[in-house]
C-alpha cells in the first residue's frame, strides 16, 4: 500500500460527500484520520466516524478491514463505552482475520509484535473485566473465545497481582485478573471462561457470586467411603465411590488421604469427631498441578451429614 497522507478534516469531509466514486480512498481517509486523531476526539465523534468507514461496501477480509479493527481496540482502551463486542461481531471476527493477523509481526527493527489476534483476544478479556454484565449467556460463533458461563470454585489469591485463581469441575483452572465484584477464597462463583486459541492461559470474568449450597450443587460432590482414620496424625483415607465430570486436565486417583481438618458439618462446622470408618461422605473435589508438574487429587471440603 503507497503511504498516502493524512486528511484534513475539510478533506475528510469531501472525500465522505464523494464516497461513491471512490469508496476504498474514502474508507482510507476514515481510518488515516481516525487513527491519527483518537486523542483528540471524543467518544462520539470517534464511534461515528468509524461506523461511516465500516459501512462502506468494501471486499472483507482486507488490509482496510485488518486496520479498522485495530484502531477499534483502542477506541476499547480509550472509551468506556465503546461496545467491543458488538462491534467484534459486526467486524464478523474471527472470520474475516487474514493469516497475516494470525501471525506475530516483526518490525523494521527486529523487534516481534503480538499478532492482531492475540490483541483482540487480550482486549476482549480486558473489556469484559470492567463490563461483566456484557458476558454472553450462549456461545456466540463470532467470538470464539468466550465460552458459556459456568460455576467455578475460588481456590486462592495472589494479593502481588491482585490474580484470583478459579477451578470448574472439570478441573480447568481459570485466574480471574482484577475483577470488579471481588470474590472470597472459598466463594462459589459464576463466571465466563475466555480460552484463547493458541494460548495456555486462561481467563475468567467474574459475573456475580453464587450462594455456597447452590454452588455447591451445581459444582457437584463427589461420593467417598471412609476407609481409615488416624486422629494422632490428624488424616483420613478414602475411597472414591464415585468421580467427578470426565476431564482432559488429568486421571483422578481411585484412592487418597486427606486431613481431618477438611471434615465439616452441613452448617460448615468442624466434625471430624463424628467420623467413622466406612462411612459415607461427600467431598469437593478436583485436580490440581502438585510440585511433579502432574495434577492430583485435591480436596476443598469433606461433607459428613448428620
Amino acid at each position: 500500500m503507497k503511504e498516502k497522507k493524512i486528511p484534513t478534516w475539510e478533506e475528510l469531509l469531501a472525500s465522505l460527500n464523494a464516497c461513491n466514486s471512490h469508496p476504498a480512498d474514502t474508507a482510507w481517509d476514515a481510518y488515516r484520520y481516525l487513527s491519527a486523531h483518537l486523542g483528540e476526539m471524543s467518544s462520539e465523534e470517534a464511534r461515528s466516524l468509524l461506523a461511516c468507514a465500516m459501512k462502506i461496501p468494501l471486499p472483507r477480509p482486507s488490509l482496510l478491514h485488518s486496520c479498522l479493527l485495530s484502531v477499534a481496540l483502542r477506541m476499547a482502551e480509550s472509551f468506556p463505552d465503546f461496545k467491543l463486542l458488538k462491534f467484534l461481531i459486526l467486524w464478523g471476527y474471527d472470520v474475516n482475520l487474514r493469516s497475516e493477523d494470525r501471525q506475530q509481526q516483526v518490525g523494521s527493527d527486529g523487534r516481534t509484535f503480538i499478532s492482531l489476534e492475540d490483541k483482540t483476544e487480550r482486549a476482549v478479556r480486558k473489556y469484559l473485566t470492567s463490563h461483566p454484565s456484557e458476558c454472553p449467556l450462549q456461545p456466540v460463533k463470532e467470538l470464539p473465545m468466550i465460552a458459556q458461563p459456568v460455576i467455578g470454585y475460588v481456590h486462592s489469591y495472589d494479593a502481588g497481582n491482585d490474580y484470583y485463581h478459579i477451578y470448574d469441575n472439570l478441573s480447568r483452572h481459570f485466574v480471574a485478573i482484577s475483577p470488579l465484584q471481588k470474590p472470597q477464597i472459598g466463594d462459589f462463583v459464576w463466571f465466563s471462561p475466555i480460552i484463547p486459541r493458541e494460548s495456555k492461559f486462561k481467563s475468567a470474568i467474574v459475573i456475580k457470586p453464587e450462594d455456597p449450597r447452590a454452588g455447591q450443587e451445581t459444582f457437584g460432590m463427589t461420593e467417598a467411603e471412609v476407609t481409615q482414620i488416624n486422629r494422632k496424625e490428624g488424616y483420613m483415607g478414602y475411597r472414591l465411590l464415585s468421580f467427578p465430570p470426565a476431564t482432559s486436565e488429568g486421571t483422578y486417583a481411585k484412592e487418597g488421604y486427606a486431613s481431618l481438618r477438611l471434615v465439616v458439618d452441613m452448617n460448615g462446622k468442624p466434625a471430624s469427631n463424628a467420623l467413622r470408618k466406612g462411612q459415607r461422605v461427600k467431598m469437593l473435589l478436583y485436580l490440581t498441578r502438585g510440585k511433579d508438574a502432574q495434577k492430583h487429587n485435591h480436596i476443598e471440603k469433606i461433607l459428613v451429614s448428620q
